[in-house]
């Protein structure tokens, strides 16, 4: 398997990991919300600022893992570059593939 397909597949877990911790809050959120006795409008109230606060938790959360995901990926580029350097081709293959698909 080559370094991009590792980093593919790193990602790609990492993506459903972090997507399965979310969707798992979003759902026990739900249910303490649901089984807590309180009055119509006290309820809706706080199912939003609580959906509010899941959301921008959410935010930071996959946005810190895209950053971590490009700087990873930034790094496997230069050391592909430096292997290609080196002569090595499939690094230098590699290197032109990924910086193609890496977000600037």
């Amino acid at each position: 398997m080559s370094d991009q397909q590792n980093a593919e597949s790193v990602a790609g877990e990492l993506f459903r990991m972090v997507a399965a911790a979310m969707v798992g809050a979003l759902i026990g959120a739900g249910v303490a919300l649901a089984l807590a006795p309180k009055a119509g409008t006290d309820f809706r109230a706080e199912v939003k600022a609580r959906a509010g606060t899941a959301a921008e938790k959410a935010q930071e959360i996959v946005g810190s893992k895209a950053r971590e995901l490009v700087a990873e990926a930034k790094r496997r580029i230069e050391e592909a570059r430096a292997g290609a350097a080196c002569g090595e081709p499939p690094a230098a293959e590699a290197a032109a593939t990924a910086e193609e698909t890496t977000p600037a």
